[in-house]
């Protein structure tokens, strides 16, 4: 969709619980003053494929919810850095996004999440991920981050269980 999305600056529940979205194109959004993605997709059970990749995140605040009960979501490209360091939030972000196979979290900047609460929870088709660039050290919410994900590790370097 060819979209002007320069001034939107909340995304939050723009798509929230359309359960027979199937497809959409956001691929050429340039968000460069969102700071709200809370349950941007929250409920789209049907949607199989997204590309975000020209979204500017760099001063989102919250992603909470943003991917949650996205269930048959199973090709996710995002783009590099798509965690910027004005995150507070990612709590539930990827919750119940069962059949998604891979993430690339590995140029994500965690170092001002304080929330990660339910984040990959029954991810049960995700791979093992790589965390080890993540500074976790804000983090004072993490409750079930990694449950009912068979891939995940038994525990994420710098997070204070």
């Amino acid at each position: 969709a060819d979209w002007n999305m320069e001034s939107v600056m909340d995304t939050s529940c723009m798509f929230n619980e359309c359960h027979a979205l199937d497809t959409i194109d956001p691929s050429r959004w340039n968000t460069p003053n969102n700071t709200d993605m809370r349950l941007m997709f929250l409920g789209c059970h049907s949607l199989k494929e997204l590309d975000l990749s020209s979204m500017n995140t760099q001063n989102v605040t919250t992603m909470e919810g943003l991917f949650e009960s996205c269930g048959d979501l199973h090709t996710l490209i995002l783009p590099e850095r798509f965690v910027g360091p004005s995150v507070t939030s990612t709590r539930a972000m990827f919750n119940l996004c069962r059949a998604l196979p891979t993430l690339d979290v590995t140029t994500w900047d965690m170092s001002s999440v304080e929330d990660t609460n339910h984040m990959f929870a029954e991810c049960q088709a995700l791979a093992p991920l790589d965390f080890s660039s993540w500074d976790l050290s804000r983090v004072t919410e993490s409750e079930g981050m990694l449950d009912g994900w068979p891939n995940a590790p038994e525990s994420i370097p710098g997070l204070a269980h």
